[in-house]
């Protein structure tokens, strides 16, 4: 399956001042690809006043009014990877980071079926079955968390796609499983 599409948006931040503490986004400056998931890892956060802040950080939101002292960068912070921010809005406003924008990794799961009929009788047949699921047995994440306000998890494939969705089902994302199986048939 190709990569997934996740948002940035702010969960319990209201930039905006509209009250909707759910769907904020911030302005993004820079290239889409730059955030791309991380697996088992999160996007940089810098947080507001921090020395090691990245210049990218402080040139966007000084183009956008919110760099100087008691604005949002001090107050928010700022995301950072490769050569692409992104910053908290001016208050009362929208940022620029539009829905969906962002890509998670590809998914790829390779499941295995091996099946052997025995003629028991004219009429009876045995079929006995191996299957395994992630046959590869490598771990494939989830799509990312775009929740702005968690910055220890914005940007992190942390989960398998059945953890994350708090529904362990057979193959969807876990480790290898073996599947054995005897069927009649008459």
């Amino acid at each position: 399956m190709s990569r997934l599409p996740w948002t940035a948006t702010a969960a319990s931040q209201d930039v905006s001042k509209t009250g909707d503490k759910k769907s904020d986004r911030w302005d993004f400056f820079g290239n889409p690809k730059d955030f791309v998931e991380v697996k088992g890892g999160a996007i940089p956060f810098y947080a507001g006043g921090s020395a090691n802040m990245p210049a990218a950080c402080t040139q966007a939101a000084t183009s956008i009014g919110t760099a100087g002292p008691g604005g949002n960068l001090a107050q928010f912070g700022c995301f950072a990877k490769g050569n692409s921010v992104l910053v908290a809005p001016p208050t009362g406003t929208f940022g620029t980071a539009s829905r969906n924008m962002f890509r998670g990794y590809p998914f790829s799961n390779w499941d295995f079926s091996l099946f052997k009929n025995t003629m028991i009788k004219e009429r009876i047949t045995a079929q006995f079955r191996v299957e395994f699921f992630n046959f590869l047995n490598h771990p494939i994440m989830a799509n990312a968390s775009g929740n702005i306000s968690s910055p220890l998890t914005f940007g992190c494939g942390c989960d398998t796609p059945d953890q994350a969705g708090q529904n362990p089902v057979l193959g969807s994302g876990g480790a290898r499983v073996i599947q054995l199986g005897l069927k009649l048939i008459f």
